[in-house]
This record gives structure tokens, C-alpha cells and sequence, in this order.
């Protein structure tokens, strides 16, 4: 039993010398960077990134959330309309009070009041909503409040 083992041709080698021409040097993939490849990089970052900015803000607009809230008074005697005027004062960056106020009759003469805002869900958080209710200023007019509905948007 023979085993033949194919050996490759032996083929006739040339040697080219390649000169490289100026069109050459155009297509030089290590070289280094011109200056209008560089301004074109910086240009595609910079509208890159102002994308990414715009897609940011977009989802932050789109990320809000609207709460009711009901606040129990201190007692009966308690001007409702008072206790909201001193809410409504308060300004925190990312919440907006809404324009409508109720009070809610829970029984015996005593009423609740419920208020309306709407918050940007990145920059307001329930601790800074517990913050508004919780003040010095209201103490003596609030007994307690609780949140009555939240709702993304």
C-alpha cells in the first residue's frame, strides 16, 4: 500500500517593487488624521451628543406624575383655604400645584382638603412632598396628610 503525498507546484516568483504614488498616500490607513477628518469627527460627536441631550430631556418632560393629596386639619376650627394658600407657597423645582382645591366633608363638621399638583418624577421625590406638609409652618394646622392617588403621565 503506497501513500502519495501531494506536493505543492513549485511556482515561479516575482518580486514587484511598488512605488507609492500620491493617490497612494490618500488611502493611508495608519497615518495620522487631517484637519478636516478631525473637524468632521468633532462636528459628528458634538450633533451626537446634542441628540443625546434632546433624547434626555424629552424622556425627563415625558417622565411626570400628577398626586392628589388629602390633608386632614388640626382641628375644626382650621381655615382650610388658609392651610392651602400656605402649601401653594411653597416652590420646589419640578412640582406644579394645580389650580383646583377641594374640601372633602369626612363627618362631623370636619372637612378634608385635597390638593392637585403635578411633579417631574426625576427632580421631585415623596420624602420632598412629605417635606411640604411636615414644615413649621404648618404645625398647628395640619394634623396629618396622606397620598390619596399618584399617577404617572
Amino acid at each position: 500500500f503506497f501513500l502519495q503525498l501531494a506536493l505543492p507546484y513549485k511556482t515561479q516568483t516575482t518580486t514587484h517593487t511598488h512605488i507609492m504614488s500620491s493617490s497612494d498616500s490618500d488611502n493611508d490607513l495608519f497615518g495620522e488624521e487631517t484637519e478636516e477628518e478631525r473637524i468632521a469627527r468633532e462636528s459628528r460627536l458634538k450633533e451626537e451628543r446634542e441628540k443625546a441631550e434632546a433624547r434626555a430631556a424629552e424622556k425627563e418632560k415625558k417622565s411626570r406624575s400628577s398626586i392628589i393629596v388629602e390633608v386632614s386639619p388640626e382641628d375644626i376650627d382650621v381655615d382650610l383655604d388658609k392651610v392651602a394658600e400656605v402649601v401653594r407657597a411653597k416652590k420646589i423645582d419640578g412640582l406644579e400645584w394645580g389650580q383646583k382645591t377641594e374640601k372633602v366633608p369626612i363627618g362631623f363638621g370636619l372637612s378634608n382638603l385635597r390638593l392637585i399638583f403635578t411633579i417631574v418624577d426625576a427632580k421631585v421625590d415623596s420624602s420632598m412632598i412629605d417635606d411640604i406638609f411636615e414644615a413649621e409652618d404648618l404645625q398647628g394646622l395640619v394634623s396629618s396628610h396622606r397620598i390619596a392617588s399618584w399617577n404617572k403621565l
